[in-house]
């Protein structure tokens, strides 16, 4: 499967309402499809949970897992994020 292979919030567009675009595509390959959700929930989670400034109490990152139909898998997750800390 392509992935983006750096999927996090700074590197994607919208128009408000949905995707748009994504630049940073430097990584873009084939691998497994959960390198781009360990990174985008990551992402998610870092930019909503104070981690960076701002809390939105309202926004779930697991909320990803559900909206693509995957479920959470707690040691890939780590194994893929942990991958990532090595770049």
């Amino acid at each position: 499967m392509l992935t983006h292979g750096d999927f996090c919030l700074p590197n994607l567009l919208t128009d408000g309402k949905r995707l748009t675009g994504m630049i940073d595509v430097g990584d873009c390959g084939i691998a497994d499809r959960y390198k781009d959700l360990a990174l985008g929930w990551r992402s998610l989670k870092h930019n909503t949970d104070g981690h960076y400034g701002l809390f939105y109490p309202d926004v779930d990152p697991d909320d990803l897992f559900r909206a693509v139909g995957i479920l959470k898998d707690e040691e890939k997750l780590r194994y893929y994020l942990l991958l990532d800390e090595l770049f």
